[in-house]
């Protein structure tokens, strides 16, 4: 009579290394654990860099002082110039004069007014060259 074969376990270990059940556990529960931890470092680093891209968007816009059109989350819409960037708020000096404070968590877009460049894409000058007396 033929026996069946024990179904193939999931690891595989050479025949000759005894593994105890708990180690094996133990070493299969460290590898989820590192890959948890570096799927969590590599979101962590990108909300950092998109924090910072929109930091640096909104710091150039307040230097600027361009005229935006921010877009929130509800539908609503802010006319005015970025007047201060905060870590978690954006004064928004509005076209009547008042400042309004967004949150960034309620912004969905940033929108330059038209006719103006946006922001990193300013057109290149050429520095005129001194002439020669």
């Amino acid at each position: 009579m033929v026996q069946p074969r024990d179904p193939e376990p999931e690891h595989h270990y050479p025949p000759d290394m005894s593994v105890d059940p708990l180690d094996r556990l133990a070493a299969e529960a460290g590898v989820d654990e590192a890959v948890r931890r570096l799927g969590h470092q590599a979101w962590l680093r990108r909300r950092a860099e998109e924090s910072a891209s929109l930091s640096g968007l909104l710091a150039d816009l307040a230097e600027r002082q361009d005229p935006v059109e921010l877009l929130l989350v509800g539908g609503g819409r802010r006319h005015g110039r970025i007047e201060t960037v905060g870590s978690d708020l954006v004064g928004l000096r509005l076209d009547d004069r008042r400042l309004a404070l967004v949150t960034r968590r309620s912004l969905t877009a940033i929108r330059p007014d038209r006719g103006v460049p946006r922001p990193g894409r300013r057109p290149h000058r050429p520095q005129r060259r001194a002439e020669p007396a």
